[in-house]
């Protein structure tokens, strides 16, 4: 049988250069020593945030979850059938024992590698699971089963782009013919409902009344990530501030793939760069082009 880890998967050469793809084995790539010296030299660096500089300006990054010729999500080509897991230091701040910590790991008999991360103060691993399709919820299974042995994961890898920086570690654990993880957890879903805020502004009344519509007719706006899910987001960051979450949420709620947590994450990366100044003018466009006139929704409401 061969290695589940004898797969293709992207490499780029920074984590701050998300183009310039090249595919690189990943067995290889876990076993190679090209940069062993260099991250040598991370690991001796005691301050955290030169080991970070380091790390960006020396190592290269893959994506182990699959092939994307271009680093986000949207790209995404083909999955490798493996998500990996991060245990860092500053979430485990217990865990001192790493070779312990690996030794329980590795008892997870889906498994397939677990080694040092590039600072030697945490570890990274691979799972191999069962279907592709279900990434992040085979991940919030294994997010559970690592908790219930008292270590915390980092939900970055939920991405299916999620990039791992190049390590080394003298004594990987290694199981080549890891069963699939085939155990799933996807979160009950939480509906939201249309609200009606006392006094609204002219925004808000706008707003308000055309998602009111969006949930009763259960329409999903968010299809494109450019074109539909990044620019509301960032209208309704830049106009309405962290008040604007919820309505993201009711707007992304009927989206096949929608998720409470990315949702979140990605308004935080909205508020953090709208810079106050997108309005609310793309989602209103998109609302027209469904049929939901805002004009005609607040007329009716006044009459």
């Amino acid at each position: 049988m061969e290695s589940v880890l004898n797969v293709q998967v992207s490499c780029f050469k920074r984590c701050f250069t998300p183009s310039g793809m090249v595919t690189v084995n990943l067995l290889t790539w876990l076993t190679s020593d090209k940069y062993a010296k260099e991250v040598q030299a991370i690991r001796a660096e005691e301050c955290a945030m030169e080991r970070s500089i380091l790390k960006k300006r020396l190592l290269p990054v893959i994506t182990p979850s699959g092939i994307f010729p271009y680093r986000n999500e949207a790209s995404y080509k083909s999955h490798s059938g493996l998500i990996q897991f991060d245990i860092d230091e500053n979430d485990n701040p217990h865990l001192t024992d790493l070779d312990a910590a690996k030794e329980m790991l590795s008892m997870l008999p889906y498994v397939a590698y677990c080694g040092l991360s590039v600072s030697g103060r945490g570890l990274w691993g691979l799972v191999s699971i069962y279907e592709s399709t279900h990434h992040s919820e085979h991940f919030e299974y294994l997010n559970r089963e690592v908790a219930a042995m008292g270590l915390k994961l980092d939900t970055a890898p939920r991405n299916i782009a999620s990039a791992r920086f190049y390590s080394h570690d003298p004594n990987p654990y290694f199981n080549h013919w890891a069963k699939p993880l085939r155990g799933r957890y996807k979160a009950p879903k939480q509906e939201y409902k249309a609200t009606a805020t006392a006094n609204p502004t002219d925004d808000q009344a706008k707003v308000e009344a055309c998602i009111s519509e969006i949930i009763r007719q259960a329409i999903d706006l968010t299809t494109s990530y450019h074109q539909d899910w990044l620019p509301i987001g960032s209208n309704f960051a830049s106009t309405f501030g962290e008040s604007g979450r919820g309505y993201f949420h009711q707007v992304s709620q009927y989206h096949p793939k929608y998720s409470h947590s990315e949702t979140d994450r990605q308004y935080d990366r909205c508020l953090q760069r709208c810079n106050g100044m997108a309005s609310i003018a793309t989602f209103l466009s998109r609302c027209a082009a469904h049929g939901i006139n805002y004009k005609e929704l607040l007329t009716e409401s006044n009459n």
